[in-house]
């Protein structure tokens, strides 16, 4: 059992923190290389654009998802 699956009123032990940060390293560090992958084979104009007119590009959708992908896998009952 995760801290994220204990009753809402239970405060996240130090152990609990940990894993938790843990959890977050190491999904980043996943993203951090699949977005390096991606960019290697970037080719200009296959960005799309944000309201701010910045650009979205395949490796922010896949980011995306891998985090949420990953973090769900972990914390299953955390919506």
């Amino acid at each position: 059992m995760t801290f994220l699956d204990k009753p809402i009123k239970a405060s996240p032990t130090i152990a609990d923190i940990l894993e938790m940060r843990q959890a977050a390293f190491n999904t980043v560090r996943l993203a951090a290389r699949m977005s390096r992958k991606i960019q290697l084979g970037f080719q200009f104009g296959s960005e799309k654009a944000k309201l701010d007119a910045s650009p979205v590009t395949l490796a922010d959708f896949a980011v995306q998802a891998l985090i949420i992908h990953q973090l769900s896998k972990k914390y299953p009952s955390h919506k």
